[in-house]
């Protein structure tokens, strides 16, 4: 028994160990969902994927069995989870949604299968993944297409869901009446929405994005709210304004609002 555990052994070392040159010769990686750069990626980006999965060349299929994720904030201890398949569980799911700009996401001791064949094992090479961080800076002027150079007007402004800040008291009830975004600054200047992203993080199933190209929330984006329940959260980024001083038009980026549901 001994001998044929030791045998089982040693053949999937020399498996793994042959994948892993294999590997680098032919770009065999993991990746997270469909995100393939090494980012940093906006916290949407991150929320709406589902799964691990495997790009290569060499004809082979390939699906990931198992792997460790680790989050990393940036402030705070990580959480570890160790996963069978490739599917993001819902309780990992549900930490991801905890997640802001500056945490880190780990992947490693990746396993996967090459075509279907449960004995046939690929050790794929860790990934690391930051949050974007977001930086307001007020308006921005466009200087040349490379450039954005920071402007002095109008620092106070703010972006709110209907009548209802992120700072206020409000209800599950206050939020789905809501049907656009609205900006309100301390000198009365104006500012019109261009776009932005509205994500859902269910606490149950995985998260869900609409988007929209007007202050106003999009039909897809109703229809999401329509299944908000309580304890789910809420976020709003990618918020892109305009406003226009001395008739030149400037160009500002909103912060990103959370609501979560009691």
């Amino acid at each position: 028994m001994k001998n044929i555990f030791f045998a089982s052994a040693f053949l999937l070392i020399s498996i793994v160990s042959f994948s892993q040159g294999k590997q680098e010769d032919l770009k065999l990686r993991v990746v997270f969902g469909d995100l393939k750069h090494d980012g940093p990626y906006d916290r949407s980006e991150v929320l709406l994927q589902e799964e691990l999965n495997v790009v290569s060349n060499d004809g082979n299929e390939y699906k990931v069995s198992s792997f460790h994720l680790t989050i990393a904030p940036a402030n705070g201890k990580p959480t570890r989870f160790e996963v069978i398949g490739n599917k993001l569980p819902v309780k990992l799911q549900g930490s991801l949604n905890q997640i802001v700009g500056g945490d880190k996401i780990m992947i490693e001791r990746v396993f996967a299968i090459i075509s279907n064949d449960p004995y046939d094992l690929a050790a794929l090479a860790p990934i690391t993944f930051s949050i974007k961080k977001f930086e307001n800076n007020g308006p921005y002027n466009v200087v040349n297409a490379n450039e954005l150079e920071p402007v002095t007007i109008d620092k106070g402004p703010q972006v709110s869901l209907g009548n209802i800040s992120v700072f206020e008291e409000y209800t599950l009830e206050d939020i789905i009446k809501q049907t656009e975004l609205m900006v309100t600054s301390p000198d009365g200047a104006e500012y019109i929405i261009k776009r932005f992203r509205m994500i859902v993080a269910f606490k149950g199933s995985p998260a869900m994005m609409a988007s929209s190209n007007t202050n106003q929330l999009s039909e897809p984006m109703l229809k999401i709210l329509s299944r908000v329940t309580s304890g789910d959260r809420i976020i709003f980024e990618g918020i892109r304004a305009v406003t226009t001083v001395d008739g030149q038009e400037f160009k500002a980026n909103f912060s990103p609002l959370v609501y979560t549901t009691n």
